[in-house]
């Protein structure tokens, strides 16, 4: 994952690609998911499991997607939805955080 300052404003390019307030990721940490993670989105939220599963990501690579959690909330589900909370707001600083690998896995494409 890479990491740049950005403008709360500022377009990103694809999934691969998120905005976030910087004061939350002062805190924060790069892991995979555990058991009973859940993930805000609209008025409620939905377990990071179930997302995964709607999203089609194999059984067998669910494991190795990374999220980016910050104060026991999960911000970004990293190639797949990004949370409601943590989004960049006019005034503020934003990071632009990036994902990338050398070779795409599968769950991505």
């Amino acid at each position: 994952i890479v990491a740049r300052r950005a403008y709360a404003d500022e377009i990103v390019q694809g999934r691969l690609e998120v905005l976030l307030l910087e004061d939350y990721l002062k805190d924060a940490v790069v892991r995979h998911r555990r058991n009973g993670d859940r993930f805000a989105m609209g008025a409620g939220s939905q377990s990071v499991k179930k997302l995964l599963i709607d999203r089609k990501v194999p059984r067998e690579n669910r494991d190795e997607v990374p999220l980016i959690v910050s104060r026991e909330k999960i911000l970004w589900v990293a190639g797949i939805r990004q949370a409601d909370i943590g989004r960049p707001q006019k005034g503020k600083t934003a990071v632009h955080l990036q994902l990338k690998y050398d070779k795409t896995p599968k769950w991505l494409k």
